[in-house]
Formats: structure tokens, C-alpha cells, sequence
């Protein structure tokens, strides 16, 4: 969802439930816009956020295992489509979706079954080798994975929008919405908004139909000042940093591993200035993560379209500043950075069907 300026001011996942019923992820301020821009709808919205479970799988082992545990062929659902299934007579939704490139599947359901689908699924999975990955490992695929996320890679534009604020109380409505910022980045808090165009999803914009936003964006498309590219960090100025814990001088800010998520919270954004070689900036840097895959630490940056061409030489500007900053070089490259396979393409014939 955009605001007039082509910004976006949320994003998430829409289930069709029905004719005139969805249910939604993430899109809090769904409600808010639709009554706000347009009286056309008779809207009833209910919040379900402790009614309804989610648990997230990947790797090719996910298909079979979740075969077994409804037993039902799913080699024929789609990539972002889903079923609703039973495991042991409980009702789910079985969603093809998942961040890590391989193919995954997410499971859904009503709280008071969360439990014991949660024990199912690991008792199942055993055969197939399931492993619990961890807190710090979900937000490990979005960067590589070229998946961005409000209060990772951009800040949303509704925190700009008095009558959102109002509606909502202002500390509710900044609330998620990843304030505050760190890093080396100290410009105004709106060099954070993203529009799609130049962030990476103008696949998903169309210009058949009228929305907010429509014709910002088609001025953008025209003409884009930036392209979101992947930083590939220089792998001898990290190790500097870090050796400079250890020496007998002024330590650069420590790194934490494998993001900033956790050292700063789930809601507050990373943002590094990302200069040329006259020191100019031309771009932000934004979620940082050491990919433990590609041995990599990559972050995105949606750059001066002069210099988002693949092996271009940048320097992001590594530290807040209350601490001793270091320039760190940077190469830009793919975007997104994980190619070596895709859920979107996967061949679930590759899999054996279940014998069922």
C-alpha cells in the first residue's frame, strides 16, 4: 500500500477467504486506509492476533512432511497460494511461501491447536530431519533473499500521516514502525520511506487501475533516480573492526552477529550512509546480515542509479555517530543476492508423490 507520494506505507500478505471475506498479515493499517481514502466499503474488521498461530518451515523435505501430516497430495499448490487441510482433525491452512530460496511452506491455524500441531509437526519431522533454527535465524533470508520488510530495509510513510496518528494515538501509531534510527545515517527520517518502483517490487505495480499513489509512481517509473542492489561488505574491514575490540586503541562499534536486529530491537532500523569515492552520499545501507550460506555480509541500499551497475566500488560509513566510525568498502552486486534456487521456480516433480 502507497500514500499520495508513491511511499509505502505498508506491506503483507491478503488471504481470500471468501467473496467478501480475508484475513491479512502485518497489514495493520489496512482498516485505517480503506476508510480514510474511500467510503465505497461496509467493513467489519475483526483483530485475530491471539486467535491465530503461524509456524514457518523450509528445505525441499518440507513438502513430504507436510503430506504426511494431512495426508493430502500438495505437490500441486502454487507458490504464494494455500490450502486448507486437517492435521489430525485440526483445521489449518497449508501456505506455500517461505524466505530462504528453497521450498517452504507455512502452517496456520486457531490458537488452541497451536501446541499440539507444533509437537506434530516436530514428531513428524524427525524422519526428515527437522531442525528448530532459532529466533536469530528468521530474519537471516530477507536481505539475501531479496524479501525486504518494513522496519529492516525502510521506514513506513503512514508514520508521517497526521490523520493515521490521530486515529490511532500517536504512540500507537508509531509503534512497529522502527523508530529509533541507528547508524551513520543522520539525515531526516523520510530518506527511509521506499517507494516499489525503486525498491525492488515494480513487478507488482500496475497502471490499469486507479489507487493511491498512482501518479507519483508513474513519474517514478519514467524516470528512476535510484535501484535497490545488494552491498557485498569488504571481508578485511570487518575483520578490522573487529580486531579493533582487541588492540589498544578506540574500538569501532562492535558488530553483532548475524544482524542488528537483535543488539537494537525487532522495530529499530540500521541505516548506514553509503558515499562514492569524492565521499558523497548516494545511498543508505540497511539491514546488514552475515549469511552464513555465501559467507557473505550483505546488506541492501537503493542507490543513485549512477552507481548501481554490478562492480561498482562503494564505502559505507560503519558507526554510529557517538562512536569512532570506520569507511568500510563495499562492492554493489545482484539484487536479489540468493540465485541458487527459488521457491517461486521450484519443480515439486522433482519430489516423489506420497503414497497415500
Amino acid at each position: 500500500m502507497c500514500n499520495e507520494d508513491g511511499n509505502m506505507i505498508f506491506q503483507g500478505i491478503l488471504y481470500r477467504l471468501g467473496e467478501e471475506e480475508f484475513e491479512t498479515q502485518c497489514l495493520m493499517t489496512l482498516p485505517y486506509v480503506i476508510q480514510s481514502q474511500t467510503k465505497r466499503y461496509d467493513m467489519e474488521v475483526e483483530d485475530v492476533t491471539m486467535k491465530r498461530f503461524m509456524m514457518q518451515t523450509s528445505g525441499a523435505n518440507t513438502l513430504p512432511l507436510f503430506e504426511e501430516l494431512t495426508g493430502e497430495d500438495l505437490h500441486d499448490l502454487r507458490y504464494v497460494h494455500f490450502r486448507n487441510c486437517k492435521i489430525d482433525g485440526m483445521p489449518v491452512r497449508i501456505y506455500r511461501f517461505g524466505m530462504t530460496g528453497s521450498i517452504g511452506y507455512e502452517v496456520s491455524g486457531n490458537m488452541e491447536d497451536a501446541n499440539e500441531i507444533y509437537r506434530r509437526i516436530l514428531e513428524v519431522g524427525s524422519k526428515f530431519g527437522i531442525r528448530r533454527m532459532g529466533a536469530r535465524s528468521y530474519t537471516l533470508n530477507h536481505t539475501p533473499g531479496g524479501f525486504i520488510q518494513y522496519g529492516m530495509h525502510y521506514l513506513n510513510a503512514i508514520m508521517d500521516d497526521e490523520g493515521y496518528q490521530k486515529a490511532m494515538g500517536e504512540e500507537n501509531a508509531i509503534a512497529g514502525l522502527a523508530l529509533p534510527i541507528a547508524g551513520s545515517y543522520d539525515g531526516p527520517h523520510q530518506g527511509l520511506f521506499a517507494n516499489p518502483i525503486e525498491y525492488g517490487c515494480a513487478n507488482v505495480v500496475k497502471f490499469d487501475h486507479e489507487f493511491p499513489g498512482r501518479a507519483a509512481l508513474e513519474k517514478i517509473a519514467a524516470h528512476p533516480a535510484k535501484k535497490l542492489v545488494t552491498l557485498d561488505w569488504n571481508a578485511e574491514d570487518l575483520a578490522d573492526i573487529y580486531l579493533s575490540q582487541f588492540r589498544d586503541e578506540e574500538p569501532y562499534q562492535p558488530m553483532d552477529q548475524p544482524s542488528d536486529q537483535f543488539r537494537l530491537g525487532p522495530m529499530c532500523i540500521n541505516a548506514d550512509k553509503v558515499l562514492d569515492s569524492a565521499g558523497n552520499m548516494i545511498g543508505i545501507s540497511t539491514m546488514r546480515t552475515h549469511d552464513a550460506y555465501f559467507r557473505k555480509m550483505l546488506s541492501l541500499c537503493a542507490i543513485d542509479i549512477a552507481h548501481a551497475e554490478d562492480g561498482t566500488e562503494v564505502k559505507i560509513v560503519w558507526g554510529d555517530p557517538s562512536y569512532r566510525q570506520k569507511e568500510v568498502r563495499a562492492t554493489v552486486t545482484r539484487f536479489p543476492y540468493n540465485d541458487h534456487m527459488s521457491n517461486r521456480t521450484f519443480d515439486t516433480e522433482s519430489i516423489p508423490h506420497p503414497a497415500l
